[in-house]
């Protein structure tokens, strides 16, 4: 018998999800470009990482409930609006 320790999972993260209001995102490129996308493609905020890979989501009031997509760089997660 052997232990094993593995690594936590990269990759870009928002929490909570679902969300209200403000949402946390790490795992981001520094200073990367980061992006939400309603169902229809059109843009509904738009933000910077900080040196670090995070920022923090001000989610407009005005967002219906649903599923959006976050983009930056080449990776893309859901996120899901209360």
């Amino acid at each position: 018998m052997r232990t094993v320790q593995l690594a936590a999972p990269a990759g870009l993260s928002v929490f909570p999800n679902p969300a209200t209001g403000r949402a946390p995102l790490v795992g981001a490129a520094p200073n990367a470009p980061v992006r939400v996308f309603d169902g229809l493609g059109r843009e509904v905020l738009a933000t910077t990482a900080d040196e670090s890979g995070t920022a923090l989501l001000a989610l407009p009031v005005r967002l219906t409930p649903g599923v959006y997509v976050l983009r930056t760089g080449a990776t893309a997660r859901r996120l899901t609006v209360q």
